[in-house]
């Protein structure tokens, strides 16, 4: 292992599993909000992990970056298919759903898109994404909660 043993299973908790505590926090914080907040909050979560399903399958068709165990032939922290690594699937849906709580939470949404953006350069350490694969899929997330915005705006005829 090419980390100390305790900052590996660090590493691997983060790269990992923190992706569902985001997520929780995101299910949690929209529970208690009032309902047309939390409508506002759901369609963005629907409209934006939809067009961030379409950008992120269109990215990976148009780069293929292979993983970092695969061309630097190691063993990563976490195992891994050799699959295409762009862009990181765990941080488009950490962002995405952390900026779904635009108008709910402002300092919660901050926190949480830290965290998701943490777990991105976690598996960079764990050897199973290159830095361009997180920041690739931190331009995805980001333009399409633009869009989601956008179109919301325009169905709705209001700032959703």
């Amino acid at each position: 292992m090419p980390y100390h043993a305790h900052m590996a299973y660090l590493i691997i908790f983060c790269a990992q599993y923190l992706i569902v505590l985001i997520l929780l926090g995101v299910l949690l914080r929209g529970l208690l909000l009032r309902s047309e907040l939390r409508r506002d909050t759901v369609l963005r979560l629907l409209v934006g992990g939809a067009i961030a399903a379409v950008l992120t399958k269109l990215a990976a068709y148009i780069y293929n970056d292979p993983r970092p165990f695969v061309t630097g032939h190691f063993t990563p922290l976490i195992a891994h298919v050799a699959d295409n690594g762009f862009p990181s699937d765990h941080v488009v849906l950490g962002l995405v759903a952390s900026l779904a709580l635009f108008q709910a939470d402002r300092r919660l949404r901050l926190a949480l898109a830290c965290l998701a953006i943490w777990v991105g350069f976690c598996r960079v350490l764990a050897g199973i994404h290159h830095v361009q694969d997180v920041g690739g899929s931190i331009l995805i997330a980001l333009l399409a909660m633009w869009c989601a915005n956008l179109v919301l705006r325009l169905v709705l005829g209001k700032r959703p």
